[in-house]
């Protein structure tokens, strides 16, 4: 349930997460979502998954249809080291429409949504000590060489980041 126990530390520490991926134009000039209307932006099935903003499994190129930002969450690798710990990487697709990747921000007026909400997980998670965890989410190539963050083209419409981050269970 790990992905899970991220979105609810999202869900309660993150406004402007929720806001990134639900308002189209000027994402910070919108009041602070509520609880009803960010659980109304979570997946709870594969069935019409191009509907929800936060998924928690992998794109794939046929899965976006409508012009809506999505952040898909999901456990990608398990590394054992000894009988009891394990290293968990964590994989956050973000994916944003290129209609709707420039807006303004409170840091630049011609920011890229992609990397706002890219820079709004990392600035939410990094550090942070979750239940069920041994240590604080991460992002440190000496310990995994796959974490940090890439650019990546999903498919000729949506592009994004794919950040990798890890935790120790």
């Amino acid at each position: 349930d790990l992905p899970k126990l991220i979105v609810d530390y999202l869900f309660d520490n993150s406004p402007e997460f929720w806001k990134l991926l639900k308002y189209s134009q000027n994402p910070f000039s919108h009041e602070n979502l509520t609880s009803e209307e960010k659980n109304k932006m979570i997946c709870k099935s594969s069935f019409d998954t191009e509907k929800y903003n936060v998924l928690f499994q992998k794109f794939t190129t046929d899965a976006m249809l409508e012009a809506k930002s999505q952040v898909r969450i999901y456990v990608d690798d398990i590394t054992s080291y000894g009988r009891t710990d394990a290293l968990v990487r964590i994989i956050f697709q973000v994916i944003v429409n290129n209609n709707e990747m420039m807006i303004t921000t409170p840091y630049s007026k011609n920011d890229k949504r992609d990397v706002a909400i890219m820079q709004e997980i990392v600035k939410t998670l990094n550090g942070v000590k979750l239940e069920k965890t041994k240590s604080q989410i991460f992002i440190d190539n000496d310990v995994d060489r796959f974490a940090g963050a890439e650019q990546v083209s999903y498919n000729s419409n949506y592009s994004g980041f794919q950040v990798t981050m890890d935790v120790w269970i």
